[in-house]
């Protein structure tokens, strides 16, 4: 049973529905959601949704008997909403799959999927969430590569952005289009940061950052000017970053730059083709800020001097 829209206000509405037959309950869903198709136990579906909407933004909080929802491809093409969907579980378990991955969503937690996708959801037992819904132009940059984000909703920025949805909800009668619009997007922006927080926390993203910046001394120590500085700008993270990631793996930038210069050193010092070349045109090369720096790190890494491993590669 549907309960007529409430003008609040201009541009804002609200609305309530209860479940029926599993076909009403399917068009309601599409209707607020995006086009899916809905397949539960019997005939009649038990479930409530509770909505607030603008014109970019839907808020749904819902509760359900088991089901599953399918948007396939057809569903997609003939569908006129292109949106992304936030999924806040409030209570059961839900199963999101999409692209091959299979998320399990228990009470706290929040996915963050595109509905330009296939996607299908399912729940085994009696469950609820909270959706919000945005047009994909104003939130896909937000999006990995990957396409669907995860956070714990129970801590942190992903706590804030899940008490936010709550809120939201709660204080729907007291609401107008432009602070919806702007909690909204609030909410969008803490996932996506709360998101990317946790990234740059793991072990696969540390690894990455770290062997980004040998890669780029490795190619780059022969310029006396590198520094962490530089090198953080042309990978495009912090300073502070770059130097907490590469201290993690036990040593820091200064070190990385002087190890490869000293190789490049050891290399030009004992091959042939540079026989010819002066000690200091192979330290300007090697990226050594001055001749005497070149000479004290070749003895100290070495044991000798430039001119001593010279030779001792000729003899």
């Amino acid at each position: 049973m549907s309960v007529p829209d409430n003008g609040l206000s201009a541009g804002y509405r609200i609305g309530d529905f209860a479940g029926g037959a599993v076909t009403e309950w399917q068009a309601e869903v599409s209707r607020l959601h995006g086009r899916f198709t809905v397949s539960a136990p019997g005939a009649d579906y038990t479930g409530r949704l509770r909505w607030q909407a603008t014109q970019r933004h839907r808020l749904v909080e819902w509760t359900g008997s088991p089901e599953r929802l399918v948007r396939d491809r057809a569903a997609i093409s003939g569908d006129e909403q292109d949106t992304v969907e936030i999924v806040a579980v409030t209570s059961g378990r839900l199963t999101v799959e999409q692209a091959g991955r299979r998320i399990r969503l228990s009470p706290g937690e929040i996915a963050v999927v595109p509905l330009d996708q296939p996607i299908v959801c399912e729940h085994t037992e009696v469950s609820g969430a909270i959706s919000l819904l945005a047009p994909s132009s104003s939130v896909q940059h937000l999006l990995p590569s990957t396409g669907s984000l995860v956070v714990d909703g129970r801590v942190g920025l992903a706590g804030v952005a899940f008490s936010m949805l709550t809120a939201l909800t709660e204080q729907r009668t007291a609401l107008a289009v432009r602070g919806f619009e702007s909690a909204c997007e609030r909410v969008f922006d803490l996932c996506a940061i709360a998101s990317a927080e946790a990234a740059v926390d793991s072990d696969e993203h540390r690894d990455a950052v770290a062997q980004a910046v040998r890669h780029y001394i490795h190619d780059h120590a022969g310029d006396p000017d590198l520094s962490v500085t530089v090198i953080a700008a042309a990978i495009g993270w912090s300073v502070r970053h770059v130097q907490s990631v590469v201290r993690a793996d036990g040593s820091t930038v200064s070190e990385l730059i002087r190890a490869r210069r000293l190789e490049l050193a050891h290399s030009a010092l004992t091959n042939p083709r540079f026989a010819n070349t002066s000690l200091t045109a192979i330290s300007t090369l090697c990226g050594f800020a001055t001749y005497p720096v070149f000479c004290r790190a070749v003895r100290s890494r070495y044991g000798m001097t430039p001119t001593d491993l010279r030779r001792s590669a000729s003899v």
